[in-house]
């Protein structure tokens, strides 16, 4: 699907093609984020979805919400609501939420737990009473882990309490909180602009007009 703002595309994808909402096999974050950077689009690489504007996830939910509903329906493949892997961790540092994937990698966009620090986009669940994040949690999993993987719930609103973030643990429980799909974004990369292109061969005749000449000896 075509962001016509942005000119990224954006698909979704599990571990089979032969699954529906009620068999879909287990996905790993590593095997989500290996078989998105595997992926291509008219040319453009993939990487797993890195979201860095309110108008960017909208259009996510714009785009997918059309796909939730009665499960029995069968235009309806995400059931009553979708969890997808995205490019985010912090299991590097813990507390340090980056993106980790696509033209943003590296890129730090939350510091700490749910009362941490935004440093750029997010969009962490909030709870209803009082309205205050409550996630990223780093909630303990079996063997001592915490959760250290993003991941995004859609629901049919678009409000951060039905759609919305959250940091989870990559061992699938299947109690429904680890996805079972992911989102690939396809980034095209920018044209250079004509300053730029100006201004690299400006530098280019700088750097020949400084170099010693050669002079024959006669």
């Amino acid at each position: 699907m075509l962001n016509p703002d942005s000119g990224h595309y954006y698909a979704f994808f599990d571990a089979s093609t032969e699954a529906t909402w009620r068999n879909r096999p287990k996905l790993s974050f590593a095997d989500a984020l290996e078989r998105a950077s595997q992926m291509s689009h008219l040319g453009i690489p993939g990487h797993l979805v890195t979201i860095t504007s309110q108008a960017e996830q909208d259009f996510i939910f714009e785009t997918y919400t059309s796909l939730i509903g009665d499960p029995r329906s069968p235009d309806k493949p995400l059931g009553t609501f979708g969890r997808f892997w995205i490019g985010a961790s912090d299991a590097t540092v813990e507390g340090e939420w980056r993106w980790i994937a696509g033209p943003e990698a590296g890129q730090l966009f939350w510091r700490g737990s749910y009362d941490g620090v935004a440093l750029d986009y997010h969009n962490w669940r909030y709870s209803i009473n009082p309205q205050t994040l409550s996630e990223p949690n780093n909630y303990p999993q079996p063997l001592g882990l915490g959760e250290d993987f993003g991941s995004m719930r859609l629901g049919i609103t678009p409000n951060p309490t039905s759609s919305y973030w959250n940091d989870v643990s990559t061992i699938d429980d299947s109690e429904g909180y680890v996805p079972r799909m992911a989102i690939v974004e396809f980034s095209p990369i920018p044209e250079p602009s004509s300053v730029t292109l100006i201004m690299c061969a400006l530098f280019s005749t700088l750097v020949s007009a400084s170099r010693p000449r050669n002079h024959e000896v006669p």
